[in-house]
Formats: C-alpha cells, sequence, structure tokens
C-alpha cells in the first residue's frame, strides 16, 4: 500500500491518479443518471475504470473513502468497494497479487 499523506479539508487532493479517478467517478454519475437504464453498461465501465486506477495507485481505504466523499458520486461507496474487492479478489486467484 502506497502511503499517502491527509491533505487539508477544502483543498484538492495531492494525489496524481486523483483527477481521473474523480473523472472516472462523475462519468459513471453522468451514466447512471440516465433513468431508462440505456447508458448503464457505460456506467459500470467507468465504475470499473475508477476501480482500476485506484488498484494502481494503492491507495489506503481511508484516502479512498475521503476521495469519493469529495467527488460525491450518484454510485454509493459500498457500490464501489464491492467492485474493489472483486477485482483484488481476481487477481489475488490469477496469482498476480
Amino acid at each position: 500500500m502506497k502511503p499517502v499523506k491527509p491533505w487539508p479539508s477544502g483543498s484538492a487532493c495531492p494525489e496524481p491518479a486523483f483527477p481521473d479517478f474523480a473523472k472516472a467517478l462523475k462519468q459513471a454519475s453522468h451514466h447512471f443518471a440516465d433513468d431508462s437504464g440505456k447508458e448503464w453498461g457505460s456506467a459500470h465501465g467507468c465504475m470499473d475504470q475508477a476501480v482500476s486506477i485506484a488498484v494502481e495507485a494503492a491507495w489506503p481505504y481511508w484516502a479512498m473513502k475521503r476521495m469519493y466523499r469529495e467527488v460525491g458520486p450518484l454510485p454509493s461507496f459500498d457500490d464501489f468497494m464491492e467492485r474493489y474487492c472483486k477485482v483484488l479478489l481476481a487477481t489475488s486467484k490469477a496469482g498476480a497479487l
């Protein structure tokens, strides 16, 4: 796990991968906002992208939770963490961890 220093409240997250993480979550929110469900496949793809960014960055739980809260996307943090855990489990089973 990569060490992450807390950043001051009200300031931008200094992590280099945060802008891409935030962008993926905002795009997921945009696609999930389509009540017809026609864009939900794209929304899931954006959530998977956000998960990939978080896994690659190896952020600690507290940092991911704070970043997620700061972005404020439509999908819940629990939904994000479920996807995150599935990726880690699949990677572990594949022997890549």
